[in-house]
């Protein structure tokens, strides 16, 4: 039971508005966003620093269709990787905090084809950031991998009856300055703070090049076609 994998490539919120339908079959996609981006959860109140920011750096706001607080995505700046399992998928399970578990391990997996191995699942309690709350990647949530205290790859699930989306991401080079900016205004030291709590693949030793959205994108459909 192999996975198709799409590369899409189209503003922030057209991606997002394509897991409206539910996926039919095993997908991967490789999402590019066509530019600079803040991603609100899809519960996540719209501030007026959220469109400030926007306006002022001339970033989309736009909003995912799942949980969780913002996302600041640089164009190149990050892989997006989104994950459809449809309806009856042996992958699925009903536990929601669960389900999470083969894609954090073909994550995992993947990783270690590019030299980082030091990546491990969380597993402890929901912890959403405290002060740096409005921010997602400072949150932990199950099966999210860190490396020593600090996320490496976020995770939040759209799921219904038609099956479930999972995006998943990794920053290339996490932008702490304007993450800060964006979600955590008038927090002094919001970017050493974040910095603290977020890592990205330069940081974390792992092999980077201009393929690596597409090879990580591909080696986490191969893990997962072998569970």
């Amino acid at each position: 039971m192999s996975f198709s994998i799409e590369a899409i490539e189209a503003s922030a919120a057209e991606i997002h508005a394509r897991h409206r339908q539910a996926p039919t079959r095993r997908q991967v996609w490789i999402c590019t966003p066509s530019s600079n981006a803040l991603i609100l959860g899809s519960a996540q109140r719209l501030a007026e620093n959220h469109e400030s920011f926007a306006a002022r750096h001339g970033f989309e706001l736009a909003r995912r269709s799942s949980g969780g607080t913002g996302v600041v995505v640089v164009r190149g700046g990050a892989v997006w990787v989104d994950i459809g399992l449809p309806p009856g998928d042996p992958l699925l399970v009903d536990d929601v905090s669960r389900s999470f578990s083969p894609i954090s391990l073909a994550w995992s997996e993947a990783l270690a084809l590019f030299g980082l191995r030091g990546a491990q699942p969380y597993s402890g309690p929901m912890h959403k950031g405290g002060r740096l709350s409005e921010v997602c990647f400072a949150g932990r949530a199950s099966g999210e991998l860190l490396v020593g205290e600090r996320k490496l790859v976020g995770m939040s699930q759209r799921r219904s009856g038609h099956g479930a989306w999972f995006h998943t991401m990794v920053y290339l080079r996490f932008p702490a300055a304007l993450t800060a900016e964006a979600l955590l205004p008038g927090l002094p030291g919001g970017a050493d703070l974040l910095a603290l709590s977020v890592t990205d693949l330069y940081a974390a030793g792992a092999r980077v090049g201009i393929e690596t959205a597409r090879e990580l994108a591909e080696a986490i459909a191969a893990q997962l076609s072998a569970l």
